[in-house]
């Protein structure tokens, strides 16, 4: 990748207004004297110029360098890649779920008839783990519990919680932790069926129901499937979730019908509430319907920025560091949006749409006044960069409006510094857009990649994260490039920060 001229390319005064206070330059790596219409700054110096001085030049112009790597290849991949935050909480979730199997197995509660009731457990309180720790409110609590660290804690100690927002890993876990249980609770309900202990077709056919559902729940959420057909996932994620709650239900009220003597009236009512299964499953419908009960539609005011984007605005009041779905047909598909304070300081927000998508697409070019919006805003990872003395934030394209979520709050208190690469800024996202990046960082490295071509990022975040004594980088752009400014960063020991792309 091409690194810009003195690593970021001011723009001409023609193409930003007197007033502007839009000049965009490298902070202290280039001489301010060196014009940015020079292709070669060293050959420009004065013929009079010292041997020093123009090795001094030739120092300034250097690419920054990226320091070696820690550590051994092996051990750097397996610490940063394989085992990441999220997949060592699955590792957690799934470990004590093998002790379960464990503990079960060895007083012989695993298999038999009457260890069905046991396996329903197991299966019920995956499930609700599963689905609450994906709830709006529980996010926001596990957000806000991190956020109390105060900036005297010891770095490792608030690095290690600003990787809060990995909680998917939970909720994979306890999925196919539940799904594993439930497999051997079918296993032992066709057995008891095939040696007569248990004769009810309805508990034979619910439960293959079952195992399809799970299985196909299962396929695509996986990662590869999930990316390659999101919409696919994202309505069978809902729908075969919705459908296996349902089926879970007439399976667990006949197991305690059939298992307790086929009970009536007050005796089975007696029965079904002595029964956790019972309980937990109740309390993972309810969970699963609670953000639909908070659906409403919302007004938009729009402001189209460009033909790639369009900034949406509105008056509804909502919490810093927040974002919001959005939605056009509630039981088809959602898209999430952060958001950040109005331009004119009062209640509600704004958030920036770039056209990524059929929605996105539609959006821009089609906006409507009104969008639906479910549950309650949630927090994301930027938020936890105020645990953080300094941050330097990272950000591609429209990256910035979501970034812009912790920039541009009025209460926060840290410097921060700022590297935006993106095409035409002033085209694509307008004057006040640029302005604001500005006004929050005068020395913000705005890249124009219709000029310059593309930066190499992790190089420019490395020399921003020296220059500024920063304590962590946060990284928003596409899913390959914010992985690779993340390892970039995390294999030479910087804490580093962004999206995960688990949904």
């Amino acid at each position: 990748m091409a690194t810009p001229n003195i690593i970021a390319r001011s723009i001409s005064s023609s193409e930003y207004s007197s007033t502007s206070t839009l000049s965009l330059k490298a902070p202290s790596l280039a001489p301010s004297s060196i014009s940015t219409a020079d292709t070669a700054p060293v050959e420009n110096v004065s013929a009079t110029s010292s041997a020093a001085d123009l090795e001094a030049a030739k120092v300034k112009q250097q690419k920054p360098q990226l320091p070696p790597k820690r550590n051994g290849k092996w051990f750097r991949n397996l610490r940063h890649i394989v085992f990441t935050a999220y997949r060592r909480l699955f590792s957690v979730v799934f470990a004590a779920n093998l002790i379960a199997v464990i503990v079960l197995a060895s007083t012989n509660r695993i298999i038999g008839t009457q260890n069905i009731q046991h396996l329903a457990i197991a299966v019920s309180a995956n499930l609700f783990v599963a689905t609450a720790i994906r709830q709006e409110y529980i996010i926001n609590i596990v957000f806000r519990t991190c956020w109390l660290v105060p900036l005297s804690a010891p770095l490792s100690i608030r690095r290690t919680l600003a990787k809060c927002y990995e909680y998917g890993g939970v909720h994979s876990g306890a999925a196919m932790s539940g799904t594993l249980w439930f497999l051997l609770l079918a296993c032992n309900v066709y057995r008891s069926f095939a040696i007569k202990e248990l004769d009810s077709v309805p508990i034979v056919i619910t439960t293959s129901i079952l195992l399809s559902t799970f299985a196909l729940i299962i396929t695509f959420a996986h990662p590869r499937i999930r990316t390659a057909m999101h919409d696919v996932f994202e309505r069978t994620h809902r729908w075969a979730g919705w459908t296996a709650s349902a089926v879970f239900w007439v399976e667990i009220i006949m197991l305690v019908w059939e298992l307790h003597g086929r009970p009536e009236g007050a005796a089975f009512m007696k029965a079904l509430a002595q029964q956790p299964s019972f309980w937990l499953l109740f309390l993972t419908t309810c969970h699963a319907f609670h953000p639909w009960l908070r659906l409403r539609r919302w007004t938009f005011e729009h402001e189209r920025l460009s033909s790639h984007a369009i900034k949406l605005t509105f008056d509804r009041p909502i919490h810093n560091f927040s974002g919001i779905n959005l939605s056009k047909s509630p039981l088809k598909e959602w898209h999430p949006f952060a958001t950040f304070p109005r331009d004119d300081g009062k209640q509600g927000g704004s958030l920036i749409i770039s056209n990524a998508g059929d929605f996105t697409s539609d959006v821009i070019n089609n906006p409507q006044k009104q969008y639906w919006v479910k549950g309650l805003p949630r927090h994301g990872p930027m938020s936890m960069a105020q645990v953080f003395r300094s941050v330097v934030f990272v950000t591609t394209g429209s990256g910035i409006g979501p970034c812009l979520t912790f920039l541009a709050d009025g209460s926060r208190r840290q410097p921060v510094r700022i590297l935006w690469s993106t095409p035409s800024p002033m085209v694509t996202f307008g004057e006040k857009m640029c302005n604001t990046v500005k006004s929050i960082d005068p020395n913000a490295m705005i890249i124009d990649t219709r000029k310059d071509g593309r930066p190499n990022l992790p190089e420019m975040a490395y020399q921003l994260y020296m220059e500024a004594g920063a304590e962590a980088v946060f990284v928003l752009s596409n899913a390959k490039l914010t992985k690779r400014v993340k390892y970039a960063m995390e294999s030479r020991g910087i804490p580093a920060y962004g999206p995960i792309f688990d949904s």
